[in-house]
C-alpha cells in the first residue's frame, strides 16, 4: 500500500482523484507509469475491420453461411439436411444466394473455412509395461500453430496485453494495489524479468481432464483446453477465436483388473499422459528458451517466449501434471512439502516444490541401479519414475504453474463433500420433526436470481456443483435454530466452521482483489483453521488411521480425518491470487463447461465407433464458423454505427434478457456512465393511470389504504430537505399514478468498480406467487438500512416540472435487543422490521438485498441478510459491520 495526501499530484503535475488507476509497467516494457481515470483505464481502441468485406466466403451469401451455420450448431444428419437444402430451395425465390444441394458440399465448404486455422493431427503415442510397448492415438493441435491463430488475427490485437504490470487505485487517501487479470500478478512480472529486455511472455493456460461422453460414462474423452492468459478474461473466456480451444484429445487408458492398484501400471499412465503432452508441447519447447519474432495482427513485431502461465485441473489430474504419488503418499500436495498428517493445520506454510529439484531427484533415481534405491530416493518427494513433459519448457515449473481450483477444492469438494454430509448426519441425529423443518425451510426461502430453489436437501444427491453452493449458502440462515449449541454441540461448531469457509468461498470468488482483501481473506482462513481444529478435538479420535483418500471422496463419514488435500490446498490460495490474478483465471469451470459441445458432438454427430476424429472435426468446423461470424458482425457494428451516427449510442441500451430499451447502460457500456440508474418496468395496465381514489377503494392492504397521506408526508419532508420554494397541500383522491411490478437499479460493484444492476419485483403474482424483493437503501453517510419492496409507482405533482419514482417499503431497521450468542458466534445480521410502511424516493435505493426470515419463529418479523449471496453485498457489509465480521466464526 503506497500513501498519498487527497488529490496530491500523481504523475507529472497530475492531479490524483479518488478512483484514479496508477500502472506501473515492468521496466523491460520501457513504457513510463500512467494514471488515468477509470473509465479511460477500461477503455481500448476499437478492433479494424475484418480485411474481407464479404467474410463470409467460400459461402456464396451471408445467408447460406447463416443456413450452414444452424445446421452445424443443431447437429443434423446428412439425411435431415439434404431435406432442409431440398425445402430452401423451393422458397427461395432470387433474394439471395443459396446453392448448397446437399450434406457432402456443405461439409466441403466447412473443411475450406476451417483451413484457414490450425487443424488437428494424429501421431502414436507409445511406453514400455514390462516386456512390451503399449501405444496409443494421440489428437493435437500444435501449440504454436494454435498460438499462431490468435496472433496473426487482427481483431484480437488491440487486446493483448504484452507486459506485467502492477496496477493501484486511489481510494482517497492511499494507493491500494489490486488484483484483477494475469499481467497484474507477481508471476508475469517475475517471467517479464527472466527474459531478455526485447522479450515478450506469450502465456498460456492449460487444462486436462476426462469427460464422460456416454450417458453410463462408457464413451470417455480426454481434452485439453488451452487459452490465452494475455487477453483479457471477458475474451479468454468467451466463445470467439480468443477464447478456450481444444488443442489436444489424450488416450484414455483404462484400469485393468489385473494390473489395478500396481505402481508400475500407475507409472505407466503417467508415461503415457506426459509423452502425450510432450508431443502437444513440442512446437513452442525451443521458442521458450530462445524466443521467436514474429508480426502480429497490428503490425508490429514482437520476440515472443511461450510459457506455460498456469495449469487448470481438480487434483487428481494436479496429481499427474506433478507426477506426485497422490493423496496417499508421504507428500500429498503437488505444489508443496506438507507431510500427510499436517494438512489440515492451514496456519503453517511448508517448503514448497520446484521443478529443479524433482527434476533433480528424477535424474538420481534413474542412475540407480535398483529398484528400492530408486524408490528410496522418489519417495522423499513422493514423486514418480517418469520424466515430467513440463520440464522442456523454460519458466514452466509445473509445481509454480498448478493453480488453486475453486470448483473442486470449495463448492464440489470441502463445502459440498465433507461438511455438508456431516451436517446432514447431525440432522438426521436429531428428532425427526428436525429433518422437515430443514426441508421446509430450503422451500419457503425467497427466491433470487441465479439462485437455486430448493423444495427438499436432505434426500437428494447433487452432482452439480452450483446447487452445493446454493444449498452451502444458505445453510446457516436455515440449520442456527435446529444444530444450536443446546441441540447438538459438535453440530453447531460444524455450523461456525461452514460460515467461516463461506466467507472464505466468498473471498476466492471475487473478481479483483486487493491487499486489503488478500489479508482479510488470510485472516479468515486462519480463523477456519481454528476452527476446525477445535471441532476435530471434541470428536471421538475413532478413525485416526482412516484413509485419507478414502475420506476425500466418501459423503457421508461418522467422524472426520481432515488431513486431505482439498482441505491442506487452501494454504496456497492466496498465495496463487497475488501470482496469477483472480482464480477465475484458473479455475476448472469454464473449461468443464466446454465438455457439453463435445459431449453433444459425440452423441449427434458421430457413429460412436472412433469417435475422437469425428469430435474434433466438429469442433473445428464449428471454431471456424465462429471466426467467420465474428468477422460478419463487425462488419455489420460498423456499417449500423455509419447509418446511426445521430444516436448517442451510451444514451440507449437494449437489455439482452428481455429485449427492452433502457435509458441506463449494461455491464458492456462504459463503466461510468449512468444517466438513469433506477429504471421502473413492468407497468400495470399498459401504463394506465390508475387515482388514489381507486387504490383506496379496492386494496385491502392497510399501507396502501393510507399509501396518500404517506406520499403528502414524504413529499413535504423532500420539498422541505431541498429547499424547493413551494406550499405542497395535500394530495387529492382524484390525482393519478402508475403502479410498476418491477424496478431495476443500477449501481457501481465494489468488487471490480464496474456498473451492475439488480433486477427486483414487486409482485402479487409472480410467475403464480407473491415476489417482494429487499433493498438497501441509504438513508444518511455510511448509513444504510435494509426493507422489502412493497408498491412501486410513479407520481407527477401538478406544479413540479418532473414525476417522482417512489416506493412504499417496510423498514427493517427496528431495534433488536441484545445480539444472541449463536448470531454472533455465526456472524449473522439479524433484522427487525418495523410496525408501518413508509415512502421513499427509489433513487435512494442502492441496490438489491437477498433477506430471509428467521425460521425459528413462524411470523416473527425476525429476518436475516445473507452477505454472501455476492461479492459486493460481502464487502459491503465487510466495511459496515467489521466487528460482526472480526467477531464472528
Amino acid at each position: 500500500m503506497q500513501c498519498f495526501e487527497d488529490n496530491l499530484c500523481g504523475l507529472d503535475g497530475q492531479f490524483m482523484e479518488k478512483g484514479d488507476i496508477r500502472t506501473e509497467y515492468h521496466p523491460h516494457s520501457g513504457r513510463a507509469p500512467t494514471i488515468k481515470h477509470y473509465e479511460d483505464y477500461r477503455h481500448r481502441a476499437p478492433a479494424p475491420l475484418p480485411a474481407k468485406q464479404s467474410p463470409w466466403l467460400p459461402f456464396r451469401s451471408r445467408t447460406e453461411f447463416a443456413i450452414a451455420k444452424i445446421i452445424l450448431e443443431a447437429g443434423l444428419t446428412e439425411k435431415q439436411t439434404n431435406v432442409l437444402t431440398k425445402a430452401i430451395h423451393k422458397v427461395v425465390k432470387g433474394e439471395d444466394v443459396f446453392e448448397i444441394s446437399n450434406y457432402r458440399e456443405m461439409c466441403e465448404l466447412w473443411d475450406r473455412v476451417a483451413l484457414s486455422l490450425t487443424s488437428f493431427e494424429q501421431v502414436k503415442i507409445s511406453a514400455q509395461y514390462k516386456e512390451s510397448a503399449r501405444q496409443y492415438d494421440l489428437y493435437y493441435k500444435p501449440l504454436w500453430g494454435w498460438a499462431v491463430d490468435l496472433l496473426s488475427d487482427p481483431q484480437l490485437a488491440p487486446f493483448f496485453e504484452w507486459d506485467a504490470q502492477r496496477v493501484f487505485r486511489y481510494d482517497g487517501m492511499n494507493m491500494i494495489r489490486f488484483y484483477d487479470e494475469p499481467w497484474a500478478g507477481d508471476r508475469f512480472w517475475e517471467i517479464q524479468d527472466k527474459l531478455p529486455p526485447s522479450g515478450k511472455p506469450l502465456c498460456i493456460i492449460l487444462y486436462a481432464d476426462k469427460a464422460k461422453l456416454s450417458s453410463f460414462g462408457t464413451q470417455k474423452g480426454y481434452p485439453v483446453i488451452a487459452r490465452c492468459a494475455n487477453l483479457p478474461s471477458d475474451i479468454r473466456h468467451g466463445t470467439g477465436l480468443g477464447g478456450g480451444r481444444v488443442v489436444g484429445w489424450l488416450p484414455v487408458v483404462e484400469d485393468e483388473a489385473a494390473e489395478k492398484g500396481k505402481s508400475a501400471y500407475a507409472d505407466f499412465k503417467r508415461a503415457i499422459w506426459h509423452n502425450s503432452f510432450l508431443v502437444i508441447l513440442e512446437s513452442i519447447s525451443t521458442k521458450s528458451k530462445t524466443g521467436v519474432w514474429f508480426t502480429c495482427g497490428d503490425g508490429v513485431q514482437r520476440h515472443l517466449f511461450p510459457v506455460v502461465f498456469a495449469l487448470s485441473a481438480d487434483y487428481e489430474e494436479q496429481s499427474v501434471m506433478a507426477l506426485i504419488r497422490g493423496t496417499n503418499s508421504k507428500y500429498p500436495c503437488p505444489v508443496c512439502l506438507v507431510p500427510k498428517p499436517q494438512m489440515s493445520n492451514l496456519t503453517i506454510k511448508h517448503p514448497l516444490r520446484h521443478g529443479v529439484e524433482s527434476q533433480r531427484l528424477y535424474d538420481e533415481a534413474t542412475a540407480a541401479t535398483t529398484k528400492a534405491t530408486q524408490n528410496e530416493i522418489l519417495k522423499a518427494q513422493s514423486l514418480r519414475l517418469v520424466p515430467n513433459a513440463f520440464w522442456t519448457i523454460q519458466h514452466s515449473d509445473p509445481h509454480r504453474t498448478l493453480s488453486w481450483d475453486r470448483l473442486h477444492n470449495y463448492p464440489h469438494g470441502l463445502g459440498g463433500k465433507h461438511i455438508w454430509p456431516l451436517l446432514k448426519k447431525y440432522i438426521e441425529d436429531l428428532p425427526r420433526s428436525c429433518a422437515a423443518l430443514v426441508d421446509n425451510g430450503y422451500a419457503n426461502l425467497p427466491h433470487w436470481p441465479n439462485l437455486n430453489h430448493f423444495s427438499q436437501v436432505l434426500n437428494v444427491h447433487f452432482s452439480d456443483a452450483n446447487k452445493y453452493e446454493d444449498i452451502l449458502k444458505l445453510a446457516p440462515f436455515i440449520l442456527q435454530n435446529i444444530l444450536t449449541d443446546e441441540s447438538s454441540p459438535p453440530g453447531f461448531l460444524l455450523l461456525r466452521c461452514l460460515r467461516s469457509f463461506l466467507k472464505l468461498n466468498t473471498y476466492a470468488a471475487l473478481r479483483v482483489h486487493t491487499d486489503v482483501t488478500l489479508v482479510d481473506g488470510e485472516a479468515e482462513l486462519s480463523r477456519f483453521s481454528s476452527l476446525i481444529s477445535e471441532y476435530s478435538c471434541i470428536l471421538i479420535p475413532d478413525n485416526e488411521g482412516a484413509s485419507s483418500e478414502a475420506d476425500d471422496n466418501a459423503e457421508d463419514v461418522s467422524t472426520k480425518n481432515w488431513n486431505f488435500p482439498k482441505m491442506h490446498t487452501q494454504v496456497h490460495l492466496f498465495d496463487d491470487i497475488r501470482a496469477k490474478g483472480a482464480t477465475r483465471h484458473y479455475n476448472t469451470k469454464p473449461n468443464e463447461q466446454m465438455h457439453g459441445p463435445l459431449r453433444r458432438a459425440y452423441l449427434l454427430r458421430t457413429n460412436f465407433k472412433n469417435v475422437a476424429p469425428q469430435i474434433l472435426q466438429v469442433n473445428h468446423w464449428v471454431l471456424a464458423a465462429q471466426v467467420v461470424q465474428d468477422n460478419i458482425d463487425v462488419l455489420d457494428a460498423h456499417y449500423d454505427e455509419q447509418q446511426t451516427d445521430s444516436i448517442d449510442k451510451n444514451e440507449r441500451y437494449v437489455d439482452a434478457n428481455d429485449g427492452e430499451a433502457i435509458d441506463a447502460p449494461g455491464p458492456a457500456a462504459p463503466a461510468t456512465v449512468i444517466l438513469d440508474r433506477i429504471v421502473f418496468k413492468s407497468p400495470v395496465s399498459d401504463g394506465a393511470g390508475c387515482s388514489f381514489r381507486q387504490l383506496e377503494t379496492t386494496s385491502k392492504e392497510s399501507f396502501l389504504l393510507s399509501l396518500r397521506s404517506k406520499v403528502t408526508a414524504f413529499l413535504r419532508q423532500y420539498f422541505q430537505d431541498n429547499q424547493i420554494d413551494a406550499s405542497y397541500p395535500a394530495i387529492k383522491p382524484d390525482e393519478t399514478f402508475v403502479e410498476y411490478r418491477a424496478m431495476r437499479v443500477y449501481y457501481e460493484s465494489i468488487v471490480d468498480w464496474k456498473i451492475t444492476w439488480d433486477t427486483l419485483r414487486c409482485n402479487p403474482s409472480f410467475y403464480g406467487a407473491p415476489r417482494y424483493d429487499h433493498v438497501m437503501i441509504n438513508v444518511g453517510p455510511d448509513l444504510v438500512i435494509f426493507a422489502r419492496l412493497l408498491f412501486l409507482f410513479i407520481y407527477h405533482h401538478p406544479g413540479q416540472p418532473e414525476p417522482y419514482r417512489l416506493a412504499c417499503i417496510l423498514p427493517l431497521d427496528a431495534p433488536v435487543g441484545n445480539r444472541q450468542q449463536k448470531d454472533r458466534l455465526l456472524g449473522l445480521q439479524l433484522l427487525r422490521a418495523q410496525p408501518s410502511a413508509r415512502v421513499i424516493d427509489a433513487r435512494s435505493i442502492i441496490r438489491g438485498a437477498y433477506i430471509v426470515p428467521d425460521h425459528g419463529e413462524k411470523d416473527s418479523g425476525r429476518y436475516y441478510v445473507v452477505d454472501i449471496i455476492d461479492g459486493d453485498m460481502f464487502l459491503r457489509l465487510r466495511r459496515l459491520l467489521p466487528n460482526i465480521y472480526d467477531s464472528g466464526s
